[in-house]
């Protein structure tokens, strides 16, 4: 006889400061399991989003990465990493969009975007995207974000095409 266990995942607010002492906290909705099992790994906090969500902040504060045009995070899971650039002063991006393949991690970040009340600058969107796929229905984007996004030497050659497509001026890889 076959068991099916059904998994209740724990879903919890998460704060993460970004910037330093000039920065601020963001505060996302977010599994807080110890394993986020496969079907919600997007909408759990991996530990790269954090560390990344603050050097772009860094990075943008130091005018060291573009400040126009469209940023893109793919794999955007919580959105922490996008989130950070769209509340970061020094971002002049005219839009940050979120992607990922999972449409309720879509619904998610959209919802943690939009949580950030006044301190979101800049306009963010979600949009479904699968690696490998033609990117025709995002514009070219001057900065694309990416953390914890490799999990599987599978998934490379589909994450580098895409990026490729995204780039206003991909580099060769």
């Amino acid at each position: 006889r076959t068991r099916t266990r059904t998994r209740t995942s724990k879903r919890a607010e998460a704060t993460f400061h970004v910037g330093g002492g000039d920065g601020m906290d963001i505060t996302v909705m977010a599994i807080t399991d110890e394993d986020p099992g496969s079907v919600q790994s997007g909408q759990y906090v991996w530990p790269a989003a954090p560390v990344l969500a603050d050097y772009a902040w860094g990075q943008l504060q130091q005018g060291k990465l573009p400040t126009a045009g469209v940023c893109v995070e793919l794999g955007a899971g919580c959105g922490l990493c996008g989130i950070s650039v769209a509340c970061c002063p020094a971002s002049g991006f005219e839009e940050v969009i979120f992607t990922d393949h999972d449409p309720g991690t879509l619904h998610q970040v959209t919802e943690n975007a939009e949580a950030q009340g006044d301190k979101r600058r800049i306009a963010t969107r979600a949009e479904p995207l699968e690696w490998g796929e033609a990117a025709t229905a995002l514009p070219k984007a001057s900065l694309v974000l990416g953390s914890d996004v490799i999990y599987d030497t599978s998934v490379v050659a589909p994450l580098f095409k895409t990026v490729d497509a995204l780039l206003v001026n991909p580099p060769p890889f």
